[in-house]
């Protein structure tokens, strides 16, 4: 399925797991406030038998709603397989449970919550899904602390020929550069024969995914500056992968960090 497919099928999933608590809800009322009058009526069985019935219909709706929502959105790579599995190991037993829904009433409240609790998480893991990558005001400042003891490193870029992945770019660019880092042109060799132009020169492009910066694994110094560096940006919600460079260290360039700009990951 495409992401749109997915998305449509979620608010589908979504529409018929309220649809259930509703169900859920007239069965637990009748139960509950309209029995009591009838237990003098010939038809209080019958009556008893089709609240205990809306309520089991309810409960397993919403689980069976609530555990599609999981699996759409583990098709996203938002929920892990084990998540997943144990989603569905989960919906199942309270399913099970339900079968008796007057003696398992309260567990099986309690396990419909957890699923919507799930499934909330989800659709938020969804949401986050659609953001761009970026480093706002602040973070550009806390990134800038961070890494302003390697005043002076050089840094150069690689960058996948987006829109997002430009943004991100100027967002470390100006992190790097408000830290006293200097910018110089990418090293001839790096990236492909297509040049995108920035407001310092041309960056090479890139064809790989994700956010990456590089050093020669003969340059202790720069090491410890990349890890400073994708450690700051990590922990602004924008992961961040550190990782050394034979093709560097053969080429003697010290003192320089490279920053791969790929295509967001999914």
């Amino acid at each position: 399925m495409t992401k749109d497919e997915l998305e449509v099928a979620v608010k589908s999933a979504n529409l018929w797991a309220g649809r259930s608590t509703l169900i859920l809800a007239i069965g637990i009322l009748g139960e509950y406030a309209l029995l009591p009058f009838l237990e003098k009526k010939r038809w209080h069985r019958l009556a008893k038998i089709f609240f205990a019935v809306l309520v089991v219909a309810g409960i397993v709706g919403e689980y069976e709603f609530s555990s599609q929502i999981a699996q759409y959105a583990s098709d996203l790579q938002i929920i892990s397989d084990h998540e997943l599995a144990g989603a569905v190991a989960t919906a199942g037993k309270a399913i099970d449970r339900a079968t008796n829904a007057e003696t398992h009433l309260a567990d099986a409240n309690q396990k419909s919550s957890e699923a919507q609790r799930d499934a909330a998480q989800a659709r938020l893991d969804l949401a986050k899904l659609k953001l761009p990558r970026s480093l706002g005001p602040d973070a550009r400042r806390r990134v800038t602390s961070k890494v302003s003891r390697f005043a002076g490193k050089n840094f150069a870029f690689l960058v996948f020929g987006d829109p997002e992945s430009f943004s991100l770019l100027a967002d470390i660019d100006a992190s790097l550069k408000n830290a006293k880092w200097k910018r110089t042109n990418t090293p001839a060799g790096l990236g492909g024969d297509i040049g995108y132009k920035t407001a310092d020169g041309q960056v090479p492009s890139i064809n790989d995914i994700g956010l990456k910066v590089f050093a020669a694994p003969d340059d202790p110094a720069s090491l410890a500056a990349i890890t400073i560096l994708a450690a700051a940006i990590t922990a602004e919600g924008v992961p961040c992968e550190p990782h050394f460079s034979d093709w560097m260290k053969e080429h003697s360039l010290k003192d320089l960090v490279i920053v791969l700009i790929g295509k967001k990951q999914f």
